[in-house]
C-alpha cells in the first residue's frame, strides 16, 4: 500500500526509493556507453553491455530516464513555481550543453586536423573539405565530432521542454504525446541531418508524461490485482529474455563467431543467421531512426530492468551503489568527461589489444572517470 501524506501526495521516502531507482539505471546506462564507446572489445564487460549492437542500447534508455527525471523534477516539483522561472532553468541549461557541445567539436575538430594520420579519429577532410560548411553545420548542430553528440540532442530537447512543462500543467498530457508519435513517425520515413532527434524525441518526451503522471501511474499499478501483476510479471519478463536471446543470436553471435569458428558456424547456422539479418532484420532495428519495432523492444527491455532494480534495488545499491548512483546523479559530466579522455586515448593507444590489455583498460577508465566524479574534479565548470 502506498503511504501517502495530509495532502495527498506520496511519502518522501516512497518518492526518493523511485528516484534512487532511477539514478541506479541511468548510471547503468552511463557505465554501458563509457564502455561501448572504448571499442576495447573483447575486454569482459561487453558481456554485460551488447556492444551496443543489439536490438536496443543504453543510448535510447539515457534519454528515456533523462526525460523521466525532468518530468519528476521539472514538471511535477516545480507545478507550484512560476513558468517563467521553468522556462529560465531549462533554457539556460539548453545553452550552457549547446556550447559544450560545439566547443568540443571544434576542439576535437582541431586535434584531428594535427594529429591528421592517427587511425584511431575521423577523417574530417573527407566528411568536410570546407571549413566554413564545417563550422555552420556544428553551429547548427548538424556535426559532431567525437563522443559527445548526445549534448547537442539534449540541448535541443530542452529548448522545447518549456512548452511540453506547459502542456502537461494543462492536463494537455494526450496532446504532446499525439504531436511526438507524429514527429516520429515522421522521421522513421524521411532523411534529415536531425534524423536522430527527430525520432528520438518520442523516448524523452514520453518519458517527461511518465516522469510527470509518476505518482498517479503508481497509484493505478499498486490497485491492480496480485494476479494481475504477477502474469504481467512473467510476460514481460519472458518476452524480454526471448527477444534478448534472439538479438544476441543474429547480432552478436552469429557477427561474431561465424568469423572464428567453423565448427559454431555450422552448429549454430550463422551463415544463415547473417544473411536473415542483414536481409530481413536489420531496416528493422535502426538506431538512427528508431523504427516500431525497436522502440517496442526497448519498451519491453526497459520494463523489465525497471521491475528488476526495483525488487533488488537496496542488494543493487549495496554492492554497486558506489558507482551506479555516482554515475546517475552526475551523468552529463561523466559523459563530457568521458568524450574528453576517450579521444586523448584513441591518440595514444589504438583497439585490437589483446584480451587482458582491453579489460585493464576498460576498467581503469570507468574508475578514473568515478574517482573525478566523487572528488567533483571541474563540477563547477562541467554541467551534472
Amino acid at each position: 500500500m502506498i503511504k501517502k501524506n495530509a495532502d495527498g501526495k506520496l511519502s518522501s521516502k516512497k518518492a526518493d526509493k523511485r528516484i534512487l531507482s532511477f539514478d541506479l539505471i541511468r548510471g547503468y546506462f552511463i557505465f554501458m556507453i563509457l564502455i561501448d564507446h572504448l571499442r576495447r572489445f573483447f575486454g569482459v564487460y561487453e558481456v554485460f553491455t551488447g556492444r551496443g549492437a543489439q536490438w536496443a542500447s543504453a543510448a535510447e534508455g539515457f534519454f528515456f530516464v533523462s526525460g523521466i527525471m525532468l518530468g519528476m523534477v521539472r514538471g511535477r516539483k516545480m507545478i507550484n513555481h512560476k513558468f517563467s522561472l521553468v522556462v529560465k532553468k531549462c533554457w539556460a541549461r539548453a545553452f550552457k550543453l549547446y556550447v559544450w557541445a560545439v566547443g568540443l567539436s571544434f576542439t576535437f575538430t582541431a586535434l584531428t586536423k594535427i594529429f591528421i594520420n592517427n587511425p584511431g579519429l575521423k577523417d574530417i577532410p573527407k566528411i568536410y573539405p570546407d571549413n566554413l560548411s564545417l563550422i555552420k553545420d556544428t553551429l547548427l548542430l548538424k556535426f559532431n565530432y567525437g563522443w559527445a553528440d548526445f549534448l547537442s540532442f539534449y540541448a535541443i530537447f530542452l529548448l522545447i521542454t518549456p512548452l511540453a512543462i506547459w502542456m502537461l500543467r494543462k492536463k494537455l498530457w494526450h496532446i504532446l504525446l499525439g504531436l511526438s508519435l507524429v514527429v516520429w513517425i515522421l522521421g522513421t520515413g524521411m532523411k534529415s541531418d536531425l534524423i536522430v532527434v527527430q525520432s528520438w524525441q518520442i523516448l524523452f518526451f514520453g518519458g517527461m508524461i511518465i516522469g510527470y503522471y509518476r505518482n498517479e501511474i503508481e497509484d493505478w499499478a499498486s490497485q491492480l490485482k496480485p494476479n494481475i501483476k504477477l502474469n504481467a510479471s512473467k510476460i514481460i519478463y519472458s518476452l524480454s529474455a526471448i527477444t534478448l536471446a534472439a538479438s544476441v543470436y543474429f547480432t552478436t553471435i552469429a557477427k561474431e563467431y561465424s568469423k572464428s569458428s567453423q565448427f559454431l558456424t555450422n552448429l549454430l547456422n550463422l551463415d544463415w543467421a547473417n544473411n536473415f539479418w542483414h536481409q530481413n532484420l536489420e531496416k528493422l532495428f535502426l538506431k538512427s531512426t528508431l523504427p516500431p519495432l525497436r522502440l517496442i523492444v526497448f519498451l519491453l527491455w526497459f520494463s523489465a530492468l525497471y521491475m528488476l532494480v526495483n525488487k533488488f534495488e537496496f542488494k543493487i545499491k549495496n554492492w554497486l551503489g558506489w558507482l551506479l548512483i555516482e554515475f546517475g546523479q552526475s551523468s552529463l559530466y561523466v559523459y563530457i568527461m568521458h568524450a574528453v579522455l576517450l579521444f586523448g586515448l584513441d591518440l595514444i593507444i589504438p583497439d585490437g589489444q589483446f584480451w587482458l590489455v582491453n579489460l585493464l583498460i576498460n576498467t581503469s577508465f570507468v574508475l578514473v572517470i568515478w574517482l573525478m566524479a566523487k572528488k567533483k574534479f571541474l563540477f563547477k565548470v562541467i554541467p551534472r
